[in-house]
Order: C-alpha cells, then sequence, then structure tokens
C-alpha cells in the first residue's frame, strides 16, 4: 500500500511548488538520506575537509610571512589544493549518485523503509559510470571554454576597451548557459540508467528537456544555492569576526599586522573544516532541487507519471476483473 506521504516526483510543478517540495522531501527523509551521506561520501567529505583547511592554514602563514618581510615561502599549498581539488570532485560527484540513487528506491518503493545498504548496492554499481561521465563532462566543459575563449581573444585583438568587456561578459554568458542547461546531466545518467557510451545522447537530452525552461531552472538553481550560501555564510560568522577581532589593536595603531594575528588559530582551523563539511553536504538542497525540475521537465514533454498512472490503473482494472471471474466460477 502506497505511503499517504508519499511526495510523487512525476509530476509538473511551478516554480514555488518545486522549492516547497525540495524542502518537504529533505524533511520528510532527513534521517536515513543523510545517514546514507554520512557513511558513504562522508569520509571522502571529510578527507577533503582536511586537505582544505590545510590549503588555507599554510597560505595564511605565507601572508603572515609576506607582511613581516619574509622571504621562506611554502608552496605546500599548492599540493594542497590539488589534493583538495581532486579529493572534493569526487565527493561531490558520489554524494550526488547517493542522493540520485536514494531518489529512485524512494520513488520504486514509495512505502518502504530506505537503508544505507540499499542505497550503497545501488551506489557501487553506478559510480564507476557517472565518474567516466563526469570527467567527459570536464573535458568538454575544458574544451569549450578553450574554444571560444581563444575566438573571442581574436575578436577582442586589437579592439577597444568596450570590445574586450563585451567578449568577456559573452563567453561568461556561454559558460553560464551551459553550466544551466546541463544541470541535469546526472538526472538523466542516473534515473534514466544511461551508459559513459551514451555521453552524447544525455548532452543532447539534456538541451532537449530544458527547452524553453532554461530561465526557470536557472532562477530554481539560483534560489537553492543562495539559499545554501546563506546558511554557509551564517555559519562562517564566529571565525570571520575572531579574525577581524584579531587585526583591531593593528588597525587602531596604524600598525601592519604580525604574522601571528594573520595565522588562524587552532579552534579556527577545526571550526572551518566542520563548516566545510555541513556546507558540502547542504548540497543536498541543491541536488534534490535540480532532480525535482528534471521529473517536472520530464513531465511536460513526455508526461511520464501520467502514463504510469494509467497502467497502474489498467493493472488495477485487470486484476479486479481476474477475481470477479475466479469469484464466478466458485459458484
Amino acid at each position: 500500500m502506497e505511503n499517504k506521504t508519499y511526495l510523487a516526483l512525476q509530476r509538473e510543478r511551478n516554480f514555488g511548488d518545486k522549492i516547497n517540495a525540495t524542502f518537504e522531501f529533505i524533511k520528510q527523509n532527513f534521517k536515513p538520506l543523510m545517514t546514507s551521506l554520512l557513511y558513504i561520501p562522508g569520509p571522502l567529505i571529510a578527507i577533503s575537509a582536511v586537505f582544505y583547511v590545510m590549503f588555507m592554514d599554510d597560505y595564511f602563514r605565507n601572508i603572515g610571512g609576506a607582511i613581516q618581510g619574509g622571504t621562506d615561502f611554502s608552496f605546500d599549498f599548492i599540493g594542497y589544493m590539488v589534493a583538495f581539488m581532486v579529493v572534493s570532485g569526487l565527493s561531490y560527484v558520489l554524494l550526488t549518485v547517493v542522493i540520485l540513487e536514494y531518489v529512485n528506491i524512494y520513488n520504486e518503493r514509495k512505502d518502504a523503509v530506505i537503508s544505507v545498504e540499499e542505497v550503497w548496492a545501488r551506489t557501487k554499481k553506478s559510480f564507476s559510470g557517472a565518474f567516466g561521465a563526469t570527467f567527459l563532462l570536464f573535458l568538454t566543459y575544458i574544451a569549450f571554454v578553450g574554444v571560444f575563449g581563444f575566438f573571442f581573444v581574436i575578436m577582442a585583438r586589437g579592439q577597444a576597451g568596450g570590445m574586450v568587456a563585451l567578449s568577456a561578459f559573452l563567453l561568461i554568458f556561454v559558460v553560464i548557459y551551459l553550466v544551466i542547461s546541463l544541470s541535469l546531466f546526472f538526472n538523466i545518467l542516473i534515473n534514466e540508467k544511461r551508459s559513459v557510451g551514451q555521453f552524447i545522447e544525455i548532452l543532447k537530452r539534456c538541451f532537449f528537456l530544458i527547452k524553453g525552461k532554461w530561465w526557470s531552472t536557472f532562477g530554481l538553481i539560483i534560489i537553492v544555492s543562495l539559499i545554501r550560501s546563506s546558511i554557509t555564510g551564517i555559519l562562517q560568522i564566529p571565525v570571520g569576526a575572531s579574525q577581524i577581532a584579531q587585526l583591531i589593536p593593528a588597525i587602531m595603531n596604524e600598525q601592519v599586522p604580525t604574522a601571528e594575528m594573520i595565522q588562524q588559530a587552532p579552534w579556527q582551523i577545526a571550526y572551518q573544516a566542520i563548516v566545510f563539511i555541513i556546507g558540502t553536504l547542504l548540497n543536498i538542497i541543491v541536488v534534490v532541487a535540480i532532480t525535482f525540475q528534471y521529473f517536472n521537465l520530464v513531465e511536460r514533454r513526455e508526461s511520464a507519471g501520467l502514463m504510469e498512472q494509467i497502467r497502474q490503473v489498467g493493472d488495477t482494472g485487470t486484476k479486479s476483473s481476474t477475481n470477479d471471474a475466479e469469484h464466478d466460477e466458485d459458484y
């Protein structure tokens, strides 16, 4: 029997309904979904947090040394930055796959309690394909930006400053257009069980689904991203306030801040790591919102949810007729 609290995914929703559905889904599934995120991508997220704070600590040490006129710079922060980018990229892909596989189980079972083991079983099967497709997507972005960047540089060469600014603006707009258009990439890959070999078809389907709905998708992503950023921004206030407080004595006395004032205290480093982990997990808001937009667009284009309801009604009618016939035979 279908759970009365089940939140239908395959249906059309307006802008406000998608935001409401996003938070309703997270609220309804918070414990099992967050448990899956902590157990599966959680360790990778924690490792990326370590590299992040190591990068920031070394970076601030260099700034403090430079202010004091020192020449003994450490370039360890470059290694930390590269390690952070690689691990955080992997953790984001894994986090996205876990969320989407959870959504698939939720959509199939509706009233079932979803366990970490079930989510992990599906994630293991789809992660390698998702990673490969993500790598191809990354190369596509790099190639596209490189080609168009070169084209805009050629256009702006020898032109006035206004033309250069216009070329830069066009390049930024094209990149934003691509990012929003391909925001459905993971949903198509996971929900429709596509493979890396269907990479081009996935790209085409992204543009097909989002056609005529680019601005609403853009607005949705901006709103939920602002909500996520606002939460992490609020959490950053204690560290930011303490760092400003450390600099106030030097500012008031019109002195150059010392290296100790610039460097972060141990508690600040630990706090930054915790905030980073929370901020990464908060990506659940963005991923779930895009997922509702995906189902909304599929429903608008293909009426998949409506066809499923019609099929279920037909199956129910067939079962009812069969039961009636068996009942008549008993008499």
